[in-house]
């Protein structure tokens, strides 16, 4: 199977040749007609919160490499199992993205907000000015899976209130195409726009699911980084998230 992400016409293939477990690679625009590999990060496995194992996929001194995302966490159990969760703490001049695919996720606030983030939806959190919160994960009889992204704002939004966008069950757009699904999340492809508007940063997040023998190919205006997880990989078929 192959990825191609291209900033025009002219474009570099990334081979996905095995299963890389929690493997982030690293895409950045190096010529003007081409994107190609710079860097591979393996995941290093932290504990966080009140003493729940997640797979640090990138943070930290990294973050530059990745700017303006500040941090990935990618967590799962497959089979049912109590977690401590995320019990209260602040965020400031950030954002923060929970995505469940199973399980879920009961997100209260300091602001009075409460609600659960269920399997296949994901919550987009503006800490904006500072905020207070806890988040914690429910399992299924399928056990969890899911990730938290941590993006930073730029300095003019880092004094705004807190606000929350959502995209519930059956809210993703999905474009199917001889073996690939790309749900939207945040963006545009083949004409479907994602529900969440990051436009005027430039943000695109998509999650993919390539069938064997398929590829796809991912566009991305020039002087933009990007990045793609590779969530799930075996012969023949792998399903990623990438932002672009």
């Amino acid at each position: 199977m192959t990825v191609q992400v291209t900033s025009l016409p002219i474009y570099l293939d990334i081979k996905i040749y095995g299963v890389y477990n929690y493997l982030s690679i690293k895409i950045i625009e190096r010529k003007m007609y081409m994107s190609i590999i710079i860097d591979r990060y393996q995941a290093q496995q932290v504990m966080e919160g009140a003493g729940v194992m997640v797979n640090r996929v990138f943070g930290h001194d990294e973050t530059k490499e990745f700017d303006p995302f500040l941090m990935l966490d990618y967590f799962s159990e497959p089979e049912e199992k109590e977690l401590p969760g995320f019990p209260w703490h602040p965020h400031k001049g950030m954002e923060t993205i929970s995505y469940f695919l199973r399980g879920s996720g009961e997100h209260q606030d300091s602001m009075g907000n409460k609600g659960v983030i269920g399997a296949g939806e994901l919550q987009w959190m503006s800490a904006g000015r500072g905020i207070m919160h806890q988040e914690m994960p429910a399992s299924s009889p399928d056990g969890i899976q899911g990730f938290q992204f941590w993006v930073n704002l730029p300095a003019a939004d880092k004094l705004k209130e807190p606000d929350y966008q959502y995209i519930r069950r059956g809210e993703m757009k999905t474009v199917v195409d001889e073996g690939v699904a790309v749900k939207v999340i945040a963006g545009r492809f083949r004409g479907k726009t994602g529900p969440i508007d990051k436009s005027e940063r430039g943000i695109e997040m998509y999650h993919v699911i390539l069938e064997p023998g398929s590829k796809m190919q991912l566009t991305r205006s020039g002087g933009k980084q990007g990045f793609v997880f590779i969530l799930k990989a075996r012969a023949g078929w792998m399903t990623m998230l990438s932002n672009l």
